[in-house]
């Protein structure tokens, strides 16, 4: 059941909120109202919340609602999600809700079923955790939580809220389901009305100082951070380059907080590699600018193509630090797992290594096509700066084919090396890797799978390799 949970908010203590509310009124010194239930009310709706969901390669995703009452009336609820807020089933149920309850008389008890055991807890057992963080955890928009609650907090009758049964109210089910479904054909809600039109005293903004430890102020301030800066035009480019390559690759077009948060797997397992990415969608490389005053404006270009360092250039064009060669050699490994890569890959396919391969695939599969891509990626930058630094971007010294293969084929075996050890459940207990997701990533990309058993059961490398043509003898004299 949905309870106010004000209590707190009486002492002074809790009074103490940041960041300040951007209130369009003047503080008020009352207190919030809060509804208060008539014990002799027995009226009850029932509410049946369902959402849907419409992926598209080459448009934004977009969500809706549907919902339907019992006893039914001749109310039709149902709606898309406008463009400003994030298109998931999460706030398609919230949106949901705060729709149902204006409509509904707020003297009515109401009971709200809904699929999403996460919302249900939001609203209820979790309520206090998230306010008390400024909703900075949650990945609902926090200013549609905001007035959820509030409405929720305005109404004289009582509600609840659970989630469905496999046989529970099955024709009502269906019913909002297809409403949600008609929604989507539907113009969205307009983005100025859809979270307006309510007294800003009635809102509690700001993560409550009293219950926060010094790591979730940081979080606060950062979220804070991010809200009031606007997106570079060159970040908002590459955004848009990797939520279309993901369009073609698995046939929907994530949002940008699925790319941003990709960039973090944990299948990425070093930060220098995520920090990479994550400089790489910023266009922030230190590379290809010329400073004010510079005295060497020549070094923003490449030695052997006279144009612009840019991250699509160092990663895709040049033929002079092999990049070529590794991205041969690591499409050669993914076609073992059945992975294909695109023959022009561009660098929305490099940013979004973190999410899926491919439609319907394993967790080994996305978990090698991640570690690939991101591996590939980080060598072609540390030989391009070792060949501009160190060697002065002399012709004899740019990265030959042979050297850029065995340099791969090292980097990528000390990556399974590593894994192995890694996977010591016995040694590093919470933190070690599954050894049966190490398993399921390496079984078809390595020499022999019996090693990789061995080598697995003893945590060390058996002499296990990962490389392209185990099954061909090395000519005389050419290195391998």
């Amino acid at each position: 059941m949905f309870t106010p949970k004000l209590q707190d908010y009486l002492d002074q203590p809790a009074g103490f909120r940041f960041p300040a509310p951007h209130t369009h009124t003047s503080w008020s010194s009352e207190e919030i109202r809060i509804g208060t239930p008539n014990p002799d009310n027995h009226t009850w709706a029932h509410l049946y919340i369902e959402t849907a969901v419409k992926y598209g390669p080459y448009e934004r995703t977009v969500a809706s609602y549907g919902v339907s009452e019992k006893p039914a009336t001749h109310r039709v609820i149902h709606g898309k999600l406008p463009d400003k807020l994030n298109p998931t089933d999460h706030t398609a149920v919230c949106l949901a809700v705060l729709r149902a309850i204006e409509l509904v008389p707020p003297n009515t008890n109401i009971k709200i079923s809904t699929s999403s055991k996460h919302i249900r807890d939001t609203l209820t057992s979790k309520l206090m955790h998230y306010e008390d963080m400024n909703w900075v955890n949650h990945d609902v928009d926090a200013p549609l939580l905001r007035m959820l609650v509030a409405r929720l907090r305005e109404r004289p009758g009582l509600t609840t809220i659970k989630t469905y049964t496999p046989t529970s109210d099955r024709d009502l089910r269906e019913r909002a389901r297809d409403l949600a479904k008609r929604a989507l054909l539907h113009p969205p809600e307009d983005s100025d009305g859809a979270l307006s039109d309510l007294n800003d005293n009635m809102l509690v903004y700001g993560a409550k100082l009293v219950k926060l430890t010094q790591s979730q102020i940081y979080k606060v301030l950062l979220a804070q951070k991010a809200a009031n800066t606007p997106t570079r035009p060159s970040t908002k480019t590459h955004l848009e380059l990797a939520s279309a390559a993901c369009g073609e690759r698995l046939g929907y077009m994530p949002s940008p907080k699925e790319i941003w948060k990709s960039i973090r797997s944990k299948n990425i397992a070093h930060k220098k590699i995520r920090a990479f990415l994550w400089r790489v969608m910023h266009n922030a490389l230190p590379c290809g600018r010329v400073w004010p005053n510079d005295p060497h404006p020549e070094r923003a270009l490449c030695p052997t193509c006279q144009v612009r360092e840019t991250p699509q250039h160092i990663l895709l064009e040049c033929p002079d630090n092999g990049q070529e060669t590794v991205w041969n050699e690591a499409r050669t490994t993914l076609e073992r797992k059945g992975i294909t890569l695109p023959v022009a890959l561009d660098i929305g396919t490099i940013l979004t290594c973190g999410l899926p391969a491919k439609r319907n695939a394993t967790p080994g599969e996305n978990r090698l096509f991640t570690v690939v891509i991101a591996e590939a990626s980080w060598l072609i930058w540390a030989r391009r700066c070792k060949w501009i630094m160190e060697d002065e971007g002399k012709p004899e010294k740019r990265v030959s084919a042979p050297e850029a293969r065995n340099t791969w084929r090292k980097r990528i075996n000390s990556t399974l090396t590593f894994e192995l050890l890694a996977s010591n459940e016995k040694k590093y207990k919470k933190k070690a890797l599954d050894p049966t997701l190490v398993y399921d990533t390496w079984t078809g990309v390595v020499d022999s799978e019996e090693k990789l058993k061995i080598s697995l059961s003893t945590h060390r490398n058996s002499g296990v390799l990962v490389g392209s043509d185990f099954d061909r003898g090395r000519p005389p004299g050419q290195p391998g």
